[in-house]
Protein backbone atom coordinates (compact mmCIF):
# COMPACT_ATOMS: atom_id res chain seq x y z
CA UNK A 1 0.00 0.00 0.00
CA UNK A 2 1.31 3.42 -0.94
CA UNK A 3 -0.08 6.90 -0.25
CA UNK A 4 0.80 9.64 -2.73
CA UNK A 5 -0.36 13.16 -3.53
CA UNK A 6 -1.81 14.22 -6.87
CA UNK A 7 -2.93 17.22 -8.88
CA UNK A 8 -5.26 17.08 -11.88
CA UNK A 9 -4.73 19.83 -14.45
CA UNK A 10 -6.22 20.51 -17.86
CA UNK A 11 -3.14 18.72 -19.25
CA UNK A 12 -3.60 15.62 -17.09
CA UNK A 13 -2.55 14.26 -13.71
CA UNK A 14 0.68 14.83 -11.80
CA UNK A 15 1.58 12.45 -8.98
CA UNK A 16 4.23 13.03 -6.35
CA UNK A 17 5.33 11.94 -2.85
CA UNK A 18 3.72 13.17 0.35
CA UNK A 19 6.88 15.07 1.26
CA UNK A 20 6.14 17.74 -1.38
CA UNK A 21 3.54 20.50 -1.01
CA UNK A 22 0.73 20.72 -3.57
CA UNK A 23 1.22 24.47 -4.12
CA UNK A 24 4.95 24.06 -4.77
CA UNK A 25 4.33 21.38 -7.40
CA UNK A 26 1.44 23.31 -9.00
CA UNK A 27 3.22 26.65 -9.40
CA UNK A 28 4.37 25.96 -12.99
CA UNK A 29 1.39 23.87 -14.11
CA UNK A 30 -1.74 24.60 -16.09
CA UNK A 31 -4.80 25.57 -14.04
CA UNK A 32 -5.46 23.00 -11.32
CA UNK A 33 -8.84 21.22 -11.51
CA UNK A 34 -8.53 19.11 -8.36
CA UNK A 35 -5.95 17.88 -5.87
CA UNK A 36 -5.66 15.52 -2.97
CA UNK A 37 -4.21 12.20 -1.90
CA UNK A 38 -4.57 8.69 -3.22
CA UNK A 39 -4.08 5.28 -1.74
CA UNK A 40 -2.67 2.69 -4.14
CA UNK A 41 -3.21 -0.92 -3.05
CA UNK A 42 -1.63 -3.90 -4.77
CA UNK A 43 -4.73 -6.08 -4.44
CA UNK A 44 -8.43 -5.91 -3.68
CA UNK A 45 -11.52 -4.87 -5.54
CA UNK A 46 -10.72 -1.15 -5.47
CA UNK A 47 -6.97 -0.65 -5.92
CA UNK A 48 -6.93 3.13 -6.10
CA UNK A 49 -8.80 5.45 -3.71
CA UNK A 50 -8.70 9.26 -3.95
CA UNK A 51 -9.54 11.38 -0.94
CA UNK A 52 -8.94 14.65 0.87
CA UNK A 53 -7.90 18.01 -0.42
CA UNK A 54 -4.97 20.32 -0.91
CA UNK A 55 -4.96 22.86 1.91
CA UNK A 56 -2.16 24.83 0.22
CA UNK A 57 -4.22 25.19 -2.99
CA UNK A 58 -7.65 25.25 -1.29
CA UNK A 59 -8.91 22.64 -3.78
CA UNK A 60 -10.70 19.38 -2.98
CA UNK A 61 -10.45 15.95 -4.52
CA UNK A 62 -13.25 14.97 -6.89
CA UNK A 63 -13.06 11.46 -5.40
CA UNK A 64 -14.50 8.95 -7.92
CA UNK A 65 -13.86 11.18 -10.95
CA UNK A 66 -10.21 11.57 -9.97
CA UNK A 67 -9.94 7.81 -9.32
CA UNK A 68 -10.95 7.15 -12.94
CA UNK A 69 -8.39 9.67 -14.26
CA UNK A 70 -5.54 8.34 -12.11
CA UNK A 71 -6.39 4.67 -12.75
CA UNK A 72 -6.24 5.30 -16.49
CA UNK A 73 -2.99 7.28 -16.19
CA UNK A 74 -1.35 4.59 -14.03
CA UNK A 75 -2.89 1.71 -15.99
CA UNK A 76 -4.53 0.29 -12.86
CA UNK A 77 -7.26 -2.24 -13.53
Amino acid sequence: MKIMKYIITANGPVIFPQTLIHADVAKDLAPVISAGFFLWKKSGEKKLICYGESVSLNIKSRLTEDEVVLASFLNVQ
